[in-house]
């Protein structure tokens, strides 16, 4: 018993530290029609209790950041422009089962950790995750392409992981790619320098930033 516990202890970790750990890939889909497409889209990552309260965040940046992400909200609503939410879960079965041993059920889907906070909780489409990228399962090409979208406007947590890897996959598929500095969490991360550097290299556009 005590091995199995010691395993399944390990695999956590390993889940964990997977979604933690530095961008090296992200996923590749088909790029998107050069022509055809002139939607822009708001995309809101990861705006839940156990990612943005419980994140090593001083409260003076969280609050800042999630009065901007109001205001950008609002300017998008405005504009009749979609919102898309991005809500982080851990779906599968053994991660589930894990998460309720070792992590005091954080992160399980249906819990007050991982419902989503305004204003993403009001998002005219909300997909699920449990990876960073918010490509990763397709879901998202799908929906961008019903949408008619060519343009991505990120904003959310967190600026080195879930944030780096939804933007960088979206400039691969050639989304036009804009993240709102002033609208994100974690760039104190000592990582964030020079990962904004290679986003930049990419393609991707900054707005907002200090």
């Amino acid at each position: 018993m005590g091995l199995a516990l010691t395993l399944l202890a390990l695999l956590m970790a390993g889940a964990v530290a997977l979604r933690l750990r530095p961008v090296r890939r992200v996923s590749r889909g088909r790029p998107i029609p050069t022509t055809g497409r002139r939607g822009s889209a708001l995309f809101l990552v990861h705006l839940q209790p156990d990612c943005v309260q419980r994140g090593p965040y001083p409260p003076e940046e969280r609050d800042a950041v999630l009065a901007r992400i109001d205001a950008l909200t609002d300017a998008a609503q405005v504009a009749g422009r979609p919102v898309i939410a991005l809500r982080h879960g851990w779906h599968d079965p053994v991660l589930r089962g894990l998460a309720h041993g070792f992590l005091r059920g954080r992160g399980l889907p249906g819990t007050a950790g991982t419902a989503l906070m305004p204003p993403a909780d009001a998002a005219d489409h909300i997909l699920d995750t449990s990876l960073r990228d918010g490509f990763a399962d397709g879901t998202l090409d799908m929906l961008l392409d019903y949408l008619g979208v060519a343009t991505l406007e990120i904003a959310g947590a967190e600026a080195t992981t879930a944030v780096a890897c939804t933007a960088l996959a979206a400039r691969q598929r050639g989304y036009a790619v804009t993240v709102h500095e002033d609208a994100i969490l974690g760039r104190a991360s000592r990582r964030w320098p020079a990962l904004r550097t290679r986003l930049a290299r990419q393609g991707i556009a900054f707005a907002g930033g200090a």
